[in-house]
């Protein structure tokens, strides 16, 4: 359904989730993609020598949501996800980048886990159609 007013349109929450498996007890990581202002501060900061050495694990520590949408990466502790396995830090921030669209390129789309992308609530995601 087509929006019919610009206040219609900017109420629309555009906001995608991405759910990553993790290990391997069922665990799961939900990502939300960013709005366009932390975008653009994002790749600003690509920029910065410094920043660049941490840039994955920022842009997955900014993407971390809990099940109601709520964010619940701590920025002071972004670090702390070196602990995690090289695998797993992989597989989210390619899940981060292409749920974010930084990377157009569907070939390196994570080929190690489903990324599963919904534009609905995070709550009432539907099941993915059968492939």
């Amino acid at each position: 359904m087509a929006v019919k007013t610009w206040e219609e349109a900017l109420a629309v929450d555009d906001t995608e989730y991405a759910e990553v498996p993790v290990g391997s007890k069922g665990h799961t990581f939900r990502l939300a993609s960013w709005n366009a202002a932390e975008l653009l501060a994002w790749l600003y900061d690509q920029g910065d020598t410094e920043k660049q050495k941490t840039n994955g694990l920022v842009l997955v520590a900014k993407c971390l949501v809990n099940d109601e949408g709520q964010h619940i990466g701590k920025l002071d502790q972004v670090m702390r996800l070196r602990e995690k396995q090289p695998k797993t830090v992989k597989r989210l921030v390619k899940a981060a980048v292409v749920l974010n669209g930084l990377d157009d390129d569907e070939k390196n789309a994570p080929s190690e886990a489903p990324l599963i992308v919904t534009g609905a609530s995070p709550i009432d995601s539907p099941k993915p159609p059968a492939a």
